[in-house]
């Protein structure tokens, strides 16, 4: 049989894995990620994150670095995760929490942090 000219539709749960697939392919966000799943209450501020992933960042650890992954934090990646119901993020006070209901992220995330750990 021929193959048809027809897209497919695709399953919410098939929508969903490209989504988590998304958020994960960037190594900032893994990080963030990382970091608040190894936290005990996972949760952390901005400024947590930020001195956290700092150490892997290129360069030095000085006041423009900060700058610069904070804002790449506050104004890219934690919105993005934020809208995918990854964690809630508070702008105001800089507090972001880790939401662990997303048992495909999880395992990914899991098999993530075994090759790149």
């Amino acid at each position: 049989m021929p193959p048809s000219d027809t897209p497919r539709e695709k399953s919410p749960r098939a929508d969903r894995v490209d989504e988590v697939l998304a958020l994960l392919a960037d190594a900032r966000r893994r990080r963030v990620l990382y970091e608040l799943r190894d936290r005990s209450d996972d949760v952390a501020t901005l400024d947590e994150l930020v001195d956290a992933l700092l150490p892997e960042e290129d360069g030095a650890a000085d006041d423009p670095a900060h700058e610069r992954v904070a804002a790449s934090l506050c104004h890219h990646h934690l919105p993005k995760l934020a809208d995918a119901g990854v964690v809630q993020y508070d702008e105001r006070s800089g507090v972001v929490r880790y939401e662990k209901d997303d048992d495909l992220l999880e395992s990914w995330l899991e098999r993530l942090a075994a090759l790149e750990r």
